[in-house]
């Protein structure tokens, strides 16, 4: 039978445990986990399952280390250092390293003109819109939204018949991992950097014991470098104190996280744990989720292969 939630977990505790005792303090090689990263990984997996302490002094641990730091950045091409092959940024956490040379394929169009679309077997297509509720709320002096998306379209050919949904949503393009001097590019899949520790103590703290002074230094820190500041120095844009519970604190980190981890492979995890799925995306384009949308169906392919498993009783609710 299908284990349990809490049994998942204490696998996945154990593991990240094994490796945070075992890992040595400095990778062997590029793209090689430290203990580091096991430590930041399981702040993130005490910080889903609400523990909310576990999370706060596991992420701390990574920070009081002194072994990253946030890179600086002056303008939105700035960000660049934080990704690629060769960024090897003081940033950095853990990485998964890609080689143009070796198989395996992430293919992500930069730019999706105004034809009509496509579709192949198994890949995805990553666009957005101008007239999305979240992307009008970011400021436009965020240097993350500059560096993120494209703000201008190409339109070659008006639309086909069919398809009456498009034409009118301003329809941008990613821009992040981009590199316009190469047809093919050898970005890092960015699995934890310093700004997703650090986020995760001001979340975690705030959870465990409401708003400190520490939790708000630790977002402003990379509020500030959004901006285009340093993020050691107070500033204009800074976040106060006084001005948030733990609730209304905990939406400004969860928000931040947003703009933060943009095309990261983090957003819907943010939801789904602090149980805020539903709310933003009834908010931000008026669709209700049902509650077996939260999860993923198990695959028919792993009722096939396990034998173990009961498709009748195992599958996931609502599926």
């Amino acid at each position: 039978p299908k284990g349990t939630k809490i049994q998942v977990y204490d696998l996945i505790t154990s593991d990240l445990e094994f490796a945070e005792n075992n890992l040595p303090d400095n990778p062997p090689l590029i793209g090689k986990p430290s203990k580091w990263s096991a430590k930041a990984f399981l702040s993130d997996v005490y910080l889903y399952q609400a523990l909310y302490t576990k999370a706060s002094d596991k992420a701390n641990e990574v920070i009081m280390s002194g072994k990253y730091s946030l890179e600086r950045v002056t303008v939105a091409d700035d960000f660049n250092k934080l990704f690629g092959m060769n960024s090897n940024s003081q940033e950095e956490i853990f990485y998964i390293k890609y080689n143009q040379n070796s198989p395996g394929e992430l293919i992500l169009f930069t730019q999706q003109e105004q034809t009509p679309w496509f579709g192949s077997g198994g890949y995805g297509l990553i666009n957005w819109t101008k007239t999305s509720k979240f992307y009008k709320a970011w400021n436009d002096n965020d240097l993350r939204k500059q560096f993120n998306w494209y703000d201008e379209q190409i339109n070659l050919n008006p639309f086909l018949a069919g398809q009456p949904e498009f034409p009118n949503q301003e329809i941008i393009s990613p821009k992040k991992y981009n590199n316009p001097a190469a047809t093919i590019e050898t970005f890092s899949l960015t699995c934890y950097r310093y700004a997703d520790v650090l986020l995760i103590y001001a979340e975690a703290s705030a959870q465990a014991a409401g708003p400190t002074a520490d939790g708000v230094e630790k977002l402003n820190m990379v509020h500030r470098r959004a901006y285009g500041l340093d993020p050691l120095q107070p500033s204009s844009v800074d976040f106060q104190l006084a001005a948030y519970t733990k609730e209304t604190f905990t939406d400004l980190v969860v928000q931040e996280r947003g703009y933060e981890f943009q095309l990261e492979g983090k957003r819907w995890f943010d939801l789904v744990r602090s149980g805020r799925v539903k709310e933003v995306m009834k908010n931000n384009i008026g669709r209700e989720v049902a509650d077996k949308h939260l999860l993923w169906p198990i695959p028919r392919i792993e009722f096939d292969l396990n034998k173990g498993l009961d498709p009748t009783k195992d599958q996931n609710p609502g599926y």
